[in-house]
């Protein structure tokens, strides 16, 4: 999906099966805690006592991530709002990509940078439509989104991963975008069917995922039940990775712990 964020998707639409499954939350809730830590260190929190589970519902999970790519010397300029280039140029399967995304890292020669959509408002940089052909035959609507990325802007950052809507640094595995009319800014989450997966971190590593997610991102396409879970980086042909999840709606909570939820807004919070 793009624009305001993120990964294009013909994405998962809840159905009913999905949510009367949610009856069985309590038969969940005594099998979490009865495991022990998904993880240690950073993904080892407990899973959430019955107290502690507010809002319960059925959401369709796609995915998204950071597009990295290499500088070269004729291509699509990236720009800012004013239309002042901000440096290097990529070519336009990855200019679209970039803006699809929400976030790019550029590589030069000397010196690795990111960049984070800004606006749409330029006029047209490149065609895109082109690099999302499978999409557009699902969708062929989806061709007004397209034309409003090859309008992107961009902003340079600090933030390793790029930026959320309201400025927080996006979190690999920590990060969602939701529509805040279906789930407030900032709020906590929990996914059972994620807690003691098995997946591979923007590192490279491996770790096992405690379930937990903050709500620090929207997205153009993500609209409803519907949220997009940010992973950092794309690992094709990854084993490890949460790609079942997109088959079927799952199970999320929304989780009231003050202090976790504080734990999470720090890794969000910009560096000082």
């Amino acid at each position: 999906m793009f624009g305001d964020r993120r990964n294009i998707s013909t994405g998962v639409r809840p159905g009913g099966g999905a949510i009367a499954g949610l009856c069985a939350v309590v038969l969940v809730i005594v099998w979490l805690m009865s495991t022990g830590p998904a993880t240690s260190g950073e993904f080892g929190h407990p899973p959430p006592d019955a107290g502690q589970i507010g809002r319960v519902m059925a959401v369709g999970i796609t995915r998204y991530w950071i597009h990295e790519t290499a500088a070269v010397a004729r291509g699509v300029a990236l720009r800012d709002t004013s239309g002042r280039a901000l440096g290097p140029k990529v070519t336009p399967r990855s200019f679209c990509h970039g803006a699809n995304e929400g976030t790019m890292r550029v590589k030069s020669a000397t010196v690795t940078r990111t960049f984070n959509i800004e606006d749409m408002g330029l006029a047209p940089q490149t065609d895109c439509a082109p690099y999302f052909r499978e999409i557009l035959a699902a969708r062929p609507g989806y061709i007004r989104i397209i034309r409003k990325m090859e309008r992107t802007s961009f902003l340079r950052t600090a933030a390793p991963f790029g930026l959320g809507a309201r400025g927080q640094w996006l979190v690999p595995y920590r990060s969602i975008a939701v529509d805040p009319r279906f789930v407030a800014a900032n709020t906590l989450v929990f996914l059972p069917s994620v807690r003691g997966r098995r997946l591979r971190g923007a590192d490279g590593g491996f770790f096992r995922h405690d379930g937990y997610f903050l709500a620090v991102d929207t997205g153009t396409d993500i609209k409803g039940a519907r949220i997009d879970l940010f992973q950092g980086r794309d690992w094709p042909n990854a084993a490890d990775t949460l790609d079942d999840l997109q088959d079927r709606a799952q199970p999320m909570w929304i989780i009231r712990n003050p202090a976790l939820r504080r734990q999470l807004r720090r890794l969000h919070a910009p560096a000082s």
